[in-house]
């Protein structure tokens, strides 16, 4: 309901009070009348007419209250939909509850039951569930997950505009709204709206079924909800020297060895993938849900996208600089507000023949550029330019060296077309490292210093080293072939089996012969003379006899054992 002072109802009036009757009492009379839309009350005399629809015209000595029935998605108890809205975040204060550590906002729980919108935040990593309901397109790189009964434009983003209008005739009003964000609820729960306008003076809020924008108006609020369009034909672009945007997406969700076709696969299957990141020297790949790109030497970031103009390219920002050639009629028609830049160079890369932004933090307006060469530079205060260098006609894109500074003041010196970067290196004479020296000296001191041993680099370690791959088919190529290797070994060895055990067999045969033979000899008798002492000479008499007596002793054993073995 909605209370208008200083209007009279036109509609024909199906009843009436006159008496001194309060304008309370005639609103309860309305809410229990069948067909009572609207009431009229005479502040003077006090009296009450009720109407059958909202049509009203002035008269100051009447208020007039008008009841607009609302729709069915608006007022569903079970909203079983979840919308979701890209850079756009929830203005509640308290949450329900919060949930940490979630690397992709399709982790974050939809299904709570007091909730009604829930806002997942990348740079925290948190999922927060709210049961006020109090969207704002003011996020940055963030998610806002709402539920609603209207199944139409589920994804979308919300452009905020002071100025524009739409063009196209309203479908439906309210007025006396002295919140805005009432008729942002409104029109997110209506089928078919596309925008809204909101007259500030006046406190009423117009409702469209177009999200293009014409002309201009003062004192008014425009919020255009664009839906998101299915991507036909999508590709992977690529950014030589950049890397994903840390403050909009700090980290990846899923990270794996493999290969670099094996990374652009993944991502391209993956739903929530929008970009990776792969590294050729530790084969990692890494997965995020953003597309949100910014220059870095050293590294190359793929771009899911809809866009196939320009798929190679490089980005150079500058700060105090704009473009310099035409814009794009309409996507620079409307004064849409843009809180961060970086989602102004998103929007470029993803539409075609666009070739550069000029961001402007005084109005905070994106200017959209086709030309593929800004030379000469045209210097601005408070601006920042992002180009979108393509590379469709060049074979090879440096890669530089990560590390290295640009200096992007230096670009404006350039009379190419191509920004020549300008690598600042830190001086290593002020450091008095090279202090006493001429500058031969230094110059072979710096030979000596960034010397490399070929040997320990990771091209020639790599030569020598096998990559881990951990993917069941792999592995299971791997035991297959040790398999088949240990088998044609043990049959080779079988096959020598029978001849091995001959050979050992003989080589025993020989060793026990030796042995024997050995033995043999050792019991053959010995003679010995004992040394001749002083005594007389009937000593060796003795000692000979001694001598004889054993010699006999023992030839008669050994005949007894020689007749013994027969």
């Amino acid at each position: 309901m909605s209370t208008l002072v200083g209007y009279h109802g036109t509609c024909p009036v199906i009843d009436y009070d006159e008496g001194g009757v309060t304008l309370d009492y005639c609103i309860d009379r309305c809410l229990d009348m069948p067909d009572c839309r609207a009431v009229s009350h005479d502040d003077s005399q006090l009296k009450c007419f009720y109407h059958n629809c909202i049509e009203r015209y002035g008269n100051a000595s009447y208020t007039f209250v008008k009841r607009e029935c609302m729709t069915n998605e608006e007022l569903n108890p079970l909203k079983p939909y979840v919308q979701t809205c890209k850079n756009c975040i929830s203005s509640c204060s308290a949450a329900l509850s919060v949930q940490t550590s979630q690397k992709i906002s399709t982790n974050c729980n939809t299904t709570c039951d007091d909730c009604n919108n829930v806002y997942y935040n990348p740079v925290t990593e948190e999922c927060k569930q709210f049961q006020c309901d109090y969207p704002v397109a003011i996020g940055k790189g963030s998610t806002l997950m709402r539920k609603t009964a209207n199944p139409d434009c589920l994804n979308f983003e919300l452009f905020v505009s002071i100025g524009d209008i739409p063009n196209c005739e309203a479908f439906g009003y309210d007025e006396s709204v002295h919140n805005l964000m009432y008729c942002l609820i409104r029109c997110l729960d209506i089928t078919g709206c596309r925008s809204m306008l909101y007259n500030q003076t006046q406190k009423r809020c117009s409702y469209h079924a177009c999200a293009d924008v014409t002309g201009e108006i003062t004192n008014h609020w425009l919020i255009v909800k664009k839906c998101a369009s299915e991507c036909l034909s999508p590709t992977t672009q690529t950014c030589f020297n950049c890397r994903e945007d840390t403050s909009m997406c700090p980290s990846h969700f899923y990270n794996v060895t493999t290969s670099d076709a094996s990374c652009k696969s993944l991502c391209e299957s993956e739903t929530n993938c929008k970009g990776y990141v792969y590294d050729s020297n530790s084969m990692e790949c890494q997965l995020f849900e953003c597309g949100y790109v910014k220059g870095q030497y050293g590294s190359i970031y793929n771009k899911g996208s809809c866009n196939n103009d320009c798929s190679r390219y490089e980005i150079y920002v500058l700060e105090g600089y704009r473009g310099t050639c035409d814009v794009i009629a309409e996507m620079n028609t409307s004064k849409f507000l843009q809180f961060h830049p970086e989602i102004c160079y998103e929007r470029c890369l993803d539409t075609p023949h666009c070739r550069g932004v000029t961001f402007i933090q005084s109005t905070l307006e994106c200017k959209f550029h086709v030309c593929n060469c800004h030379t000469p530079y045209t210097e601005i205060a408070g601006a920042r330019f992002m180009w979108k260098y393509c590379l469709d006609d060049e074979v090879n894109a440096t890669v530089l060296p990560q590390g290295i500074v640009l200096n992007a003041k230096e670009y404006p010196t350039s009379s190419e077309c191509k920004p020549q970067p300008i690598y600042i290196m830190p001086c290593a004479c002020s450091s008095g490292s090279f202090g006493n020296m001429t500058t031969e000296e230094i110059a072979q001191q710096l030979v000596v210093n960034l010397t490399i041993d070929a040997d320990t680099t990771s091209a020639s370690i790599r030569k020598l080293t096998s990559a881990e791959d951990n993917r069941p088919t792999s592995v299971a190529f791997g035991y297959i072939g040790v398999v088949v290797i240990a088998g044609v070994a043990a049959v080779i060895c079988i096959m020598d089996v029978p001849n091995l055990i001959r050979t050992l067999a003989h080589i025993g045969k020989q060793i026990k012969k030796m042995v024997n033979q050995k033995k043999a000899r050792k019991k053959r008798p010995k003679c010995y003379v004992k040394p001749l002492s002083s005594g007389p000479i009937e000593a060796i008499d003795h000692i000979f006899a001694e001598n004889i007596d054993s010699v006999l002793e023992t030839d008669a054993e050994t005949h007894t054992s020689t007749g013994t073995i027969e």
